[in-house]
């Protein structure tokens, strides 16, 4: 379209006034003559020729303000028109400059080094929101990445100088040092996250880690302990480990929680700990505490603690551990006592030399499985552990649950009947007690009509033997 052209297009309708007779003569807007005003302009490349009346009576307008007046009605429509035209022009035109602008800074700004890539991500605003723990863990990730690129391309300086091959390499890495599936993907999964959120500012050009296959995740949940050893572990630790595991056990708190548990959380006037899980507060933007009972034994650990010294963490050494990003000293001091009290952690020809990846057991968080399961043992509403366990579904609380040889046994015995080989079995052979002569007299009693009578008077358990059922003195 030639400037001519574009100017036509953009010029703005004004039309033509003019008066006209009864025998079709035209006068100037301006003449005395005594005739109508009409009007004439171009509409979508035609010529239109429109008298003009007054918009109420409808009679021709023959005074040159009322022709102006109804002129600019008329017309309006179409000069708005251009308007929109032009100003849409003006704004495809702005987009195409800032598009040129953002492709020149990327052409003229210097390459992003590996070593401000952390500071890059963390000052961009196109990544998503997490909370601090989960940034700690993103900064790990890419600082191991960093570290082995060091090693194994160490001519690779650049983001964008890692290249697909490259990004598999890394993968190859991860799975030969026996990465667990599920620390594999959490590599390669913020890996992917980096390199699209630097795409995205125009730091990077393609995303080598987009095509990396995560792994299938194996699951291997931790084993539940039994009274006995949570018994044993319990009474043979001392100082902030044995309080550590105290809470563990008594609270169903992880491990994160129990570390940097602080006072203020803690009411012993109540007997309550009201606690944000880590997990939690990381994930929602209001998260609600969990609420968790505090038994006899954890208050009396607890309350050994000077009213004068309750203040900031109830365990300020293991606080300091966890916050400093010393974590894996705690996982072994909790590893070496369960050693000690004779639990194995790792699960038999797993890990060290047998080739195989480690499979872990027990550990910290058998405690909560512990707690979560022997609450549901005991009767505890389902709805009151997934409450103090802070479980977003019931379906998670059921997935913690174990039942325990004792539960099973008591279990079987609801339906325990006569077998089928020779007779009835002996109460005495089946390792309980047999009933007293008396209850098996009422049973034998049992009729269509007294079933209600017998069954209260077996639950009252205050019968009175008959002189026949008296014990012998002899």
């Amino acid at each position: 379209m030639g400037i001519e052209a574009k100017a036509h297009r953009n010029r703005k309708v004004t039309g033509r006034l003019y008066k006209r007779d009864g025998n079709g003569r035209e006068y100037p807007a301006g003449s005395d003559v005594n005739a109508p005003y009409w009007l004439q302009y171009t509409r979508r490349g035609e010529r239109v020729r429109q008298k003009l009346v007054d918009p109420v009576t409808r009679e021709p307008i023959t005074e040159l303000p009322a022709a102006q007046a109804e002129r600019d009605r008329v017309l309006a429509p179409f000069s708005t028109k251009n308007e929109v035209e032009q100003l849409r022009a003006i704004a495809d035109r702005l987009v195409d400059a800032e598009g040129r602008h953002a492709t020149a800074q990327k052409q003229t700004a210097p390459a992003l080094r590996l070593a401000d890539a952390w500071d890059a991500y963390l000052a961009s605003e196109t990544r998503p929101d997490c909370g601090e723990a989960t940034l700690a863990n993103y900064q790990r990730h890419l600082r191991q990445f960093a570290v082995w690129l060091g090693t194994a391309h160490p001519d690779v300086q650049q983001v964008t100088q890692v290249t697909a091959s490259v990004a598999s390499d890394y993968a190859r890495f991860l799975d030969q040092s026996r990465a667990s599936p599920n620390t594999f993907n959490k590599h390669v999964g913020f890996l992917a996250l980096f390199y699209r959120v630097m795409m995205e500012d125009g730091r990077a050009e393609a995303n080598p880690f987009a095509r990396i296959r995560r792994h299938r995740l194996r699951t291997n949940s931790r084993k539940e302990l039994s009274r006995e050893q949570i018994r044993k572990l319990l009474s043979t630790a001392d100082g902030e480990l044995g309080m550590l595991l105290g809470l563990g056990y008594y609270t169903g708190l992880r491990r994160g929680d129990c570390c940097t548990l602080q006072w203020a959380e803690v009411d012993l006037q109540r007997d309550i700990v009201r606690r944000v899980p880590n997990k939690t507060r990381d994930r929602m933007s209001d998260p609600e505490p969990v609420k968790v009972g505090i038994p006899p034994e954890l208050h009396a650990a607890l309350a050994r603690t000077p009213v004068e010294d309750r203040r900031g963490y109830v365990l300020p050494a293991m606080a300091g551990l966890y916050t400093g990003r010393k974590r894996d000293r705690i996982a072994r001091m909790v590893t070496a006592h369960f050693a000690r009290c004779g639990i194995q952690c790792q699960r038999e020809g797993t890990g060290g030399d047998s080739g195989k990846r480690a499979v872990t057991d027990y550990g910290f968080h058998s405690l909560r499985y512990s707690y979560i399961s022997h609450h549901a043992e005991l009767g505890t509403p389902l709805a009151v552990i997934q409450a103090n366990a802070g479980h977003r579904s019931p379906a998670m609380t059921e997935h913690y649950t174990r039942v325990s040889d004792e539960a099973a046994r008591r279990t079987a015995a609801v339906l325990s009947l006569p077998v089928a080989s020779g007779g009835e079995q002996p109460l005495e052979q089946a390792g309980r007690e047999p009933l007293p002569q008396w209850a098996r007299d009422l049973v034998t009693r049992l009729r269509p009509g007294n079933v209600e009578a017998v069954k209260a008077e077996l639950l009252r358990g205050d019968h009175v033997p008959r002189p026949e059922e008296e014990p012998s003195q002899g």
